[in-house]
């Protein structure tokens, strides 16, 4: 992150403030739950390789795609429009 943060505006004061304000937003929103927020702590901590992003899409994808087969096999009579608003609003 400090590499990325030097070659972009190269002023130590500015990096620092970034690096502050990123850490501080990956604190916060942490906290509350945010598996992306959450993964991008660990990839800046090194606990996870920065390809594991797209473990988690792919993951998320299966999960929202269960969910719709769901939705499908337990609203038999509903039609695809309500079952998508279904789907979303879980």
């Amino acid at each position: 992150m400090y590499t990325y943060l030097n070659q972009r505006y190269g002023l130590k004061q500015l990096i620092i403030e970034w690096a502050g304000a990123i850490i501080g937003g990956i604190k916060r929103y942490s906290k509350e739950g945010d598996a992306d927020v959450c993964l991008f702590g660990k990839v800046l901590r090194n606990e996870v390789d920065e390809d594991f992003r797209f473990v988690q899409a792919a993951l998320r994808d299966t999960v929202h795609s269960l969910l719709k087969q769901l939705v499908r096999e337990r609203h038999t009579l509903k039609g695809e429009v309500e079952l998508k608003q279904i789907a979303e609003d879980i």
